[in-house]
């Protein structure tokens, strides 16, 4: 791998030369807000369509005014972190096998990609994969 490929600043150059293949990450957009968070964040808008990744706190991701089925639609990534801590929490690091369950299944209901909490002691938990929405 030489240099320029460990040290691209974006994926810009990427896409322009037909390589977004051999990306090796995106950038996310961290936090969760109503609507689509980078118009108010990138004014450059020919960033825009890198940020696919976009990272908060599954309580508010659940939250009322948020419409995770419009990231699903586009087929951003969406990660709720801290899955424990949506209503009702949930112990974080030892909670059953059939809490820790429900509370994926909630949280791909609502349109998670992936869901962050420490579920080190259920190794069943950990390889669960769910349909979004």
């Amino acid at each position: 791998m030489d240099r320029r490929e460990v040290r691209a600043p974006s994926a810009r150059p990427r896409r322009r030369a037909r390589h977004a293949d051999r990306a090796t990450a995106f950038p996310a957009v961290l936090g969760v807000e109503a609507g689509d968070p980078r118009v108010r964040r990138y004014q450059d808008a020919s960033l825009r369509p890198w940020f696919v990744v976009f990272d908060g706190a599954a309580s508010a991701w659940t939250g009322p005014s948020i419409d995770t089925g419009w990231y699903a639609a586009r087929d951003y990534v969406l990660v709720m972190t801290a899955a424990h801590s949506v209503a009702p929490a949930i112990d974080h690091r030892t909670p059953t096998a059939a809490q820790a369950l429900d509370r994926a299944a909630l949280l791909a209901g609502h349109h998670a990609t992936v869901l962050t909490s420490d579920r080190a002691t259920l190794p069943q938990v950990l390889r669960t994969t769910l349909p979004r929405g």
